[in-house]
Parts: C-alpha cells; structure tokens; sequence
C-alpha cells in the first residue's frame, strides 16, 4: 500500500484564538491583529498534522487519504491520530466505477492507535489501476480546541512569546515549547 496523498478538507478552529493570544502577550491594541493570527497559524502548523511535530492533528479536522489500492492485509492504518470517525470509503472498481465500500465489514479504531480492519470474511474490494483508486475521508483530532491536551495550547502560546517580536520571518520553536511537547512528540526515524 502507497500513500499517494493526504488532503485536508476541513480546517480546524484555531487551538488558540486571537483574544488568548493577544492576553498572553498583553497587547491591548488591534494593529498587530493580522499578525498575531498569522503567527498562531504558523505556530500550530509547526505542530499539527502530518508533517507537525507531534504527527497528531490537535483539533477536529477532516482529511482525505487517497491511496493506490488497498492494502495486502487485512488492516490500514491511518496516518493520523487520533481518530475520531471514518466517514466513508470509496474507490474506483476494476471498470473505472466510483463506489462505495460498506463500512460494515471493517472495525474502526478510533483513538491514538487508529487503525480499519477487515470483519471476519471480508475483503478488500478490487480496484482499478489509478493514483487515486481508494479514498478514505476520516475525522482526527482531539475535537474542540479545549479538548486538547494543555500542553499544546501552552506550547503555542510559549511560540507566540518567542516570534511576536522577533524581525524573523521563521517561526522558532524555543526550549521550553519543546519541552512542552516532547513527551508527546513524534519519533522521527
């Protein structure tokens, strides 16, 4: 099984809002409003998703994973957690057909180790030879931004202090966020 592309289709509410922000960094005036969003967006970037430091999408979010085909066995895991739901799978038949895999013969793992795996006396479905011949579209994250473990919401806010005034263009990510993170954070190999 190759992934050939994840793909998010609905972006999350911010892990923190501006109001956070700007009462952590004590700014009481709007000018730097623009940036200091763009700056809590760049922030979480450096720790959501796939490509994040964590490798855990921290707020609700849906994304789509497109495959070549199904996998060999009997489970696919998903490369994102946690899991919250599979909203459907879909995939092209041998003729090119878009259709839709019933959800009743996988088990879906929700949670950190997220995983679909086949019911007894079920199979994965024929596919046809396309890039994009499976797509899963899945729901990860913690849910709402409260619902986050507090270390990454703090872990943001430690960022923020760090870049607001620093002339910079790249978002650094000081000791103490990676502190804040690094029990959770993923290994990279």
């Amino acid at each position: 099984m190759s992934v050939l592309d994840l793909v998010r289709t609905v972006a999350p509410v911010p892990l923190v809002t501006l109001d956070q922000a700007k009462a952590h960094l004590n700014v009481l005036h709007d000018e730097d409003d623009q940036k200091i969003e763009d700056l809590i967006e760049a922030c979480v970037d450096q720790l959501d998703g796939y490509s994040g430091e964590t490798g855990l999408t921290l707020v609700e979010q849906t994304w789509e994973l497109h495959l070549t085909r199904f996998p060999a066995g009997r489970v696919l895991a998903l490369p994102l957690q946690p899991l919250i739901s599979v909203e459907s799978i879909t995939f092209k038949d041998p003729d090119g057909v878009t259709q839709t895999f019933n959800l009743d013969q996988v088990t879906v793992r929700p949670g950190l180790k997220a995983d679909i795996t086949l019911k007894s006396g079920a199979s994965w479905a024929a596919t046809a030879c396309d890039p994009r011949a499976v797509t899963i579209t899945f729901k990860a994250g913690y849910g709402a931004p409260a619902d986050a473990p507090a270390a990454y919401r703090l872990a943001v806010l430690v960022m923020l202090t760090a870049n607001y005034h620093s002339p910079e263009g790249a978002v650094s990510m000081p000791p103490a966020a990676q502190r804040l993170i690094s029990p959770r954070r993923r290994r990279r190999i």
